[in-house]
């Protein structure tokens, strides 16, 4: 789409299609297929916990994009892209190395399921290491 110039519009479709054979692959070689019943119990018991991560997470969503809306409104559009651009330049380094440490960090963790102890000591030790680097 691209090369027959369409513009933007080939990286609308672009991520649509990825997302569509993705879905294709995932249907036919998975076993788990998702039934269409409605459990009212476990609703319940899971919406008990859940309705407070949303709120908490709507919250954090307007705390962290705030500054972007009073910036906009106080000052330039200019100012407001180097301002954004500053702040992804200055958050790279600590996103990649939690998600690094994440991605490592799960399944060793996984391994200590049923020994609170170590999971803790190992949690420790990975949250320890983990703001060292970030401070370093």
């Amino acid at each position: 789409m691209a090369f027959y110039n369409f513009g933007v519009w080939s990286l609308v479709f672009q991520n649509i299609f990825f997302n569509f054979f993705k879905f294709i692959f995932f249907y036919f070689h998975n076993k788990w297929k998702p039934s269409f019943t409605f459990n009212i119990s476990s609703f319940k018991k899971l919406f008990d916990f859940g309705w407070k991560l949303l709120v908490s997470g709507i919250m954090n969503q307007i705390y962290m994009n705030i500054y972007y809306v009073l910036i906009g409104k106080i000052f330039s559009a200019e100012n407001l892209g180097y301002y954004t651009n500053a702040k992804k330049l200055k958050d790279i380094s600590s996103q990649f190395i939690s998600n690094s440490v994440q991605k490592v960090s799960y399944p060793v963790l996984s391994n200590f399921d049923d020994r609170d102890d170590l999971l803790k000591k190992a949690f420790k030790k990975i949250i320890k290491n983990t703001v060292f680097s970030l401070f370093l």
